[in-house]
């Protein structure tokens, strides 16, 4: 099973180098205004689609409903580690975020933001707060292999999962909405 996602984009080849750094891999098919991605870990399919000069419903950042962001959940802080030394050795910027909540969670991380300014997270969850069946601080742990990126991993302080400024926002980025967080 694969996610399909069809993303218009105004500079097709800017955004096929972007992906090709992003991903460590070139698409899987290159046709005029069309390049598609095909991943197996994890399963998507991310289509490339040349935007006309007008912007499409739900494109890029600017419009009211345009996407927030995008993420990829990995399995370990390992596997964060790898994905940051790939975009960083494609010569990508990334914003790394370790041991921070966000989305009720525990988190490291990094972002990347592709020509069009769509974001992307990659992120593992070494802790879940509020988890069905749980209440308050109680939360699901999760071995990370390591730890985070680069320190040791913490609980939240008493009343943190509540007052999560900047939830699922890079740092340094403008707060988001509240219901990026809610429910």
């Amino acid at each position: 099973m694969r996610v399909h996602i069809a993303l218009p984009v105004s500079d097709l080849p800017a955004s096929v180098r972007f992906y090709e750094r992003f991903f460590g891999k070139p698409p899987a098919r290159m046709l005029p205004g069309y390049a598609q991605f095909l991943l197996d870990n994890p399963g998507l399919n991310l289509a490339l689609t040349q935007a006309g000069p007008a912007k499409e419903p739900g494109s890029a950042a600017g419009s009211a409903t345009s996407t927030h962001h995008f993420g990829i959940e990995v399995e370990s802080v390992t596997e964060v580690r790898s994905a940051l030394e790939r975009v960083r050795d494609g010569g990508l910027a990334a914003t790394v975020e370790e041991d921070t909540l966000c989305c009720y969670s525990r988190q490291d991380k990094f972002w990347v933001v592709d020509p069009d300014g769509h974001r992307w997270e990659v992120f593992f969850v070494s802790r879940r707060h509020g988890s069905p069946g749980k209440t308050g601080h109680e939360a699901t742990h999760r071995n990370g292999g390591g730890g985070p990126i680069h320190g040791p991993n913490q609980g939240p302080a008493p009343g943190e999962e509540a007052n999560e400024p900047g939830c699922c926002e890079p740092a340094g980025a403008p707060a988001c909405c509240a219901e990026c967080c809610a429910g």
